[in-house]
């Protein structure tokens, strides 16, 4: 996937001794982590040690890596904060207010800086199956997905 070979990049540069795996302490991986998802610092060794397997050295690993990026590419409750802003009922959003939406929260919260096309691009891709309304649990998906793509973009300077 992209996410792996851009982070990979990334996480290789990190991984000086070639182990396969980054130690914990290392400020670079913060620095990875604090930048590419939604995690507050303090919190950062807490969502790195629910996905290392202390058995295989107790490092980070790219795979774990990307599973704390993935699992926290935007705050579950900014992603509902939004939802209910755009929801008249609080049950579904339409897909055009929905695409609006994604927008709104991509330049606000994301700082991202696309072109119309670019953004185009993204949410063509992220809203490829949507029907005519979206409710919460695809919302939120949908909001995980621009997110990923936006800080994969900043990093690998596209």
């Amino acid at each position: 996937s992209s996410e792996q070979i851009v982070y990979g990049e990334a996480f290789a540069q990190m991984d000086t001794a070639g182990a396969g795996s980054v130690p914990l302490d290392s400020i670079p991986l913060k620095v990875l982590v604090a930048s590419n998802t939604s995690i507050d610092e303090a919190e950062i060794d807490t969502e790195l040690l629910k996905v290392i397997n202390f058995d295989e050295g107790g490092g980070c690993t790219l795979q774990n890596f990307l599973q704390v990026y993935r699992e926290n590419a935007i705050a579950t409750n900014v992603s509902i904060e939004e939802f209910l802003a755009a929801s008249a009922d609080g049950v579904v959003v339409s897909a055009s207010d929905c695409r609006s939406r994604l927008l709104l929260l991509g330049q606000r919260k994301l700082e991202a800086q696309f072109n119309e096309d670019q953004w185009d691009r993204i949410f063509n891709t992220v809203m490829m199956d949507c029907d005519v309304v979206v409710n919460m649990e695809v919302w939120i998906a949908f909001c995980s997905k621009v997110a990923r793509i936006v800080r994969l973009s900043k990093q690998a300077r596209v």
